[in-house]
């Protein structure tokens, strides 16, 4: 959906922010990594090396997808290729919807910055109905990977900063949110996620619920 003049840019992460995914994302990451590694790679190993995106991941695995090109090749093709096998395991987290909808009444523009694929984005999204919703989208094979900010430079760029929030549950998205100098807004509504996995990349807010966070954008975007 698009807007003339919005009153305000939305950015939501996907995994853990939009939709519950968490233990359908660690059982890709396990089959990923022992097709990549060559190597029985279980769901304990995974759960305990997931981190907050890919590259991290990756990472925990002796992986360098941000400086090897055929590793983030490699990961990207086998990623896509298992995420697209999997079943629809991901769901919305109650009162997502609303906020959504309640932001769009606002006239708030809405964005997707996601360190998923854009195939199963768009999948997952579209299964949810709330594709549609949303103006643009950058995922993990469009762009630069968080934490980097291209992606919010990529759709944000001549967007006002005080008119900008985005809203993730990890240290890469409020990482990303900083580097980019706009506030962001921790989602703490995930199973295992807490103020502390953040570090040092703290929110500029909280919100326990996706129902929280609509007052928190009113009361801090320039009306």
């Amino acid at each position: 959906m698009f807007f003339e003049n919005p009153r305000g840019y939305i950015v939501f992460d996907c995994d853990g922010t939009l939709v519950s995914s968490k233990e359908a994302v660690i059982s890709a990451v396990a089959e990923v990594m022992s097709i990549i590694l060559q190597r029985d790679v279980s769901i304990e190993e995974a759960r305990k090396k997931y981190g907050p995106d890919m590259v991290y991941t990756a990472n925990q695995f002796g992986l360098d997808p941000v400086g090897s090109e055929i590793q983030r090749n490699k990961l990207m093709s086998t990623w896509k290729e298992v995420t697209s096998k999997q079943s629809n395991d991901y769901k919305l987290f109650a009162g997502m919807k609303k906020l959504i909808l309640d932001l769009l009444n606002q006239e708030f523009q809405l964005y997707v910055w996601t360190a998923r694929d854009r195939r199963s984005t768009l999948r997952i999204l579209d299964d949810q109905d709330v594709l549609q919703h949303f103006l643009e989208l950058r995922c993990l094979d469009d762009t630069t990977p968080k934490p980097h900010p291209q992606g919010l430079i990529e759709m944000l760029e001549d967007a006002p900063k005080d008119k900008i929030m985005l809203i993730g549950d990890s240290f890469s998205d409020t990482q990303g949110a900083k580097s980019f100098g706009v506030k962001s807004i921790g989602a703490l509504w995930e199973s295992g996620i807490t103020k502390d996995g953040f570090g040092e990349h703290t929110a500029d807010y909280w919100a326990t619920h996706p129902s929280e966070c609509l007052e928190i954008i009113l009361n801090n975007i320039n009306k």
